[in-house]
Parts: C-alpha cells; structure tokens; sequence
C-alpha cells in the first residue's frame, strides 16, 4: 500500500504546474511587477527633475561667474538686443552707428586711451547645438550659447569669423538657457549720498545724479528646445556690478556709464560691447 502511493506521488509531481496554476502565477506575478513599477516611476521623476535642476544651476553660476568677472572692471557698457553679428561687422551697421557706441569709440579714439584700454564684446548667440547628447526631436536644437567676440582695435567693428565659443557645447548639455538684461539705477543728492527709492519718489528733485551701476541679467532655463514655460526648470536672477562705474569716487560726473539696451529687430541674440584696461604685460627677466 505504501509502495504504491510513493509511486502515485511521484508520478503527480513528475508531472509539473497545471495551467490553472500558471495562469495564477503569471497573475500574481504581473500585479507584483505593476506595484513595484508604479512605487518607482515617481522616484525616477523625482530623479530626473534634481539632475536637470543640478544642471540648470550649474551652467546658470558658471555663465553668471564669467560675465560678472568680464564686466566688473568695465568704465562703459552698451548691451544690444534682438540683433545679429551682421549688425557689428561693419562701420554703417546698426550696432556701430549707434549713439551710444560712438561716444565708447570717441573715448577710445581720445588720447593714447587706445595704449590703455580695449573694447571687448561678449554675445549670447541662438545658434545651433551640434552636441549629440542634447534632447532636440530633430536631432540638432538652437540654444543661447555664449561667445567671445573679436573686436577690430582700430575701427572698433566686430570679426565674426574669429568669435569663440566660451565652453564646449557638452557643457549645456540638453538644456536651453535664455538670457535678458536691464539696469540697476542709483541715485544721489548734491552732496553725493546715495537716495533711497523712498527718498526718490517723495521729492524727485533731490537727485542731482543718477549712475547705471550694474546689469540685472534675468535667467531662464528650459529642458525642451521649445522654451515654453511648461519646461522651465529654472528661474534666476544676477546683478552683475561695474565697479568702476558704480564708485562716485572714481565716476564722480557719471562720465562712466552703463548705456541703456537698444534692439534691433534683426535676430535674436544679445551683443555686449565694454571697454577695460588692457591687462598688464610683465617685463621679461
């Protein structure tokens, strides 16, 4: 008796999972994937929203940190918007018949100024991104990537041809930055101290003079070549100080300025035009 019910058990288990208990472990087992997959899908979120987040903030300091250090020894400054390399490349162009610029060319052209002081220009251009890690449906994306320009010493025009990236394209990765500028204005009595705006709007005819001591660079950052506001993933503000300009006790007429912005409507990138010293050369031992 014994014998024959080991030879029945061995014959059942011999025999595997029936399809009633596959069809029920395959259930089970699915159910168990979806639980696990719908824990995680907001973890991965969460983790892809920090790195793009990480990203942002990264190329936000560091563009901020060299446009602040280009800028910060500047005696003039005249940013320009909506317009395009074409507009600086010659003497009749846009950006070089202006106004403003020509009183930055007639100080440079004034004395032996052109042995101590250099025009240099700094520009966010909206060009193509050729880097393949970037997110673009169509494989390339245009972005705002930031250039060094060549200013010619002699007619003050722009080369375009020798500008230069300032990073490599992998530094902005799959993200889109958006740049804008205005001015930050300080005002001071007849006897040089500074207003509050408080003091401005209750008696205006205090200010006896008014410097533009700094640009305020507004900074946009979108994971989509879009730009909608729907991908911004960052917002910033930079207050990006002249400190020639701002000192009253260096700029005491306001002879030094940070002139107001001027748009072309002829593209869409941003020239910053400012003059420093030119860097000191060391004799050679």
């Amino acid at each position: 008796m014994i014998k024959k019910l080991q030879r029945l058990l061995k014959k059942r288990n011999s025999g595997g999972f029936t399809l009633v208990e596959v069809v029920i472990s395959t259930a089970l087992l699915g159910i168990l994937i979806i639980g696990v997959l719908l824990f995680m899908t907001p973890v991965f979120g969460i983790l892809e929203v920090n790195e793009d987040a990480a990203k942002a903030d990264r190329v936000v300091s560091t563009v901020e940190t060299y446009i602040s250090k280009s800028l910060r020894g500047s005696l003039y400054i005249k940013v320009f918007t909506n317009t395009n390399a074409s507009a600086g490349a010659h003497v009749t162009g846009g950006m070089i018949t202006d106004t403003d610029f020509q009183k930055m060319v007639t100080f440079m052209n004034t004395g032996n100024n052109k042995d101590n002081y250099q025009m240099n220009c700094l520009s966010l251009k909206y060009v193509t991104d050729n880097n393949p890690r970037n997110n673009s449906q169509n494989g390339t994306a245009k972005k705002y990537i930031l250039y060094n320009e060549k200013v010619d010493a002699t007619q003050f025009i722009l080369l375009p041809s020798s500008a230069q990236p300032v990073f490599d394209e992998s530094f902005y990765e799959d993200i889109y930055p958006k740049f804008s500028f205005s001015h930050m204005d300080v005002h001071f009595d007849s006897t040089g101290k500074e207003l509050t705006a408080d003091e401005v709007a209750a008696d205006p005819s205090k200010v006896k003079t008014t410097l533009t001591p700094a640009l305020i660079m507004d900074i946009l950052v979108y994971n989509d070549e879009s730009m909608n506001d729907v991908y911004r993933i960052f917002t910033g503000k930079s207050i990006i100080e002249a400190n020639l300009i701002k000192s009253t006790a260096v700029n005491t007429g306001g002879e030094y300025k940070i002139f107001d912005n001027t748009a072309h409507d002829a593209g869409d990138d941003i020239f910053i035009f400012y003059i420093t010293r030119k860097p000191k050369v060391l004799p050679t031992p």
